[in-house]
């Protein structure tokens, strides 16, 4: 396949990796021991055409857990294991080492690991997001082995990086995701307090300026003074649009839920927050490895929710509470 066809869903790609092994081992060590990603250099093959020196490290959180050795559950991917790397859930990052290297535009990419390897969940998702109008990532089906090992048929969805940015909004504005363990709170107007929280993935916005004040209004804000003016902070039409979505395609795993699983942009033509929708491998109802059967997930509720004056924190565990704001701002104070 010519190169230029990555993002191109109507066909199979093929992506092999090669990395050295005791590189390797020494990051499931480290993964292991104290839950770091360590990136480590690979050569990477797309489509037939080969990257030296390209970053990749682990991805995921749910997905690694059967591979911490905490115990508990399988991840949605169901097990996995460092004897299999090629069923591993990983980020490949082209211009980790190398400036400007990238594949088709593609700066970083997401290989999932698959509940199965028929499994459209998520591909599924993405396109419904995208074609409700939000901004969202591309998917692809594509064969991946690791080492020379037989290859397997994965998911791999673009991850949300500078020339994402560009393509999708058109402005160069600044991309902030939030940590596995951040949350929605304010802690004032000092970038390092945000270190454990948030990071910028694109922009110029160094010391978050445009995020933490965000965050002051959501949190700090009255009743009234929320109400009336959320609409010059948020693209509210594209966050009331994002709800529901998250809602047809059964995905606990929200803003409305942990409060991890999206982006938001700060777009400088508006001055607004947009939230992103990201990792919907959990959509439709998929959670541990396996579908639920009974129209029932897990709750997703954060712990530790600012809350609305009025009312109690709240999220999707056991449903929204009423007046609350969680730290993923909940559907009943919004809406």
């Amino acid at each position: 396949m010519a190169a230029g066809d990555l993002l191109d869903d109507t066909a199979v790609h093929s992506i092999s990796v090669t990395f050295d092994e005791a590189e390797y081992d020494a990051m499931i060590e480290a993964y292991q021991s104290s839950s770091d990603k360590e990136w480590i250099s690979a050569t990477v093959t797309v489509d037939g055409e080969t990257y030296e020196n390209v970053g990749l490290r682990l991805k995921g959180n749910s997905s690694l857990r059967s591979l911490s050795g905490r115990g508990g559950p399988a991840g949605p991917g169901g097990e996995v294991s460092a004897e299999d790397p090629e069923t591993l859930p990983w980020l490949i990052k082209f211009d980790k080492f190398v400036d400007g290297q990238d594949h088709d535009g593609v700066e970083e990419l997401v290989i999932r690991s698959n509940v199965t390897e028929t499994a459209l969940n998520e591909a599924v998702a993405l396109d419904l997001m995208e074609l409700a109008g939000l901004a969202s990532q591309q998917a692809v089906a594509t064969t991946f082995s690791v080492n020379d090992s037989d290859a397997v048929l994965r998911l791999a969805v673009e991850h949300p990086d500078d020339e994402w940015v560009e393509r999708v909004f058109g402005t160069d504005g600044s991309l902030y995701k939030a940590e596995s363990t951040g949350d929605y709170s304010y802690r004032g107007d000092d970038a390092a307090e945000y270190e454990e929280v948030f990071d910028l993935e694109s922009g110029d916005d160094e010391t978050l300026e445009h995020l933490t004040a965000f965050l002051e209004f959501i949190n700090e804000s009255d009743d009234t003074t929320f109400a009336a003016e959320l609409p010059s902070w948020l693209d509210v039409d594209a966050f009331a649009t994002y709800l529901a979505m998250q809602d047809l395609v059964d995905n606990f795993d929200d803003i409305d839920g942990p409060g991890n699983n999206s982006y938001l942009y700060y777009d400088p033509s508006t001055d607004q927050m947009t939230v992103v929708p990201w990792d919907l491998n959990l959509a439709f109802g998929v959670m541990g490895g396996t579908p639920a059967t009974d129209g029932t997930q897990a709750g997703g509720g954060q712990a530790g929710a600012p809350v609305m004056p009025g009312g109690q924190a709240g999220g999707q565990a056991g449903g929204p509470a009423g007046g609350g704001r969680p730290g993923g701002f909940g559907r009943s104070n919004v809406l």
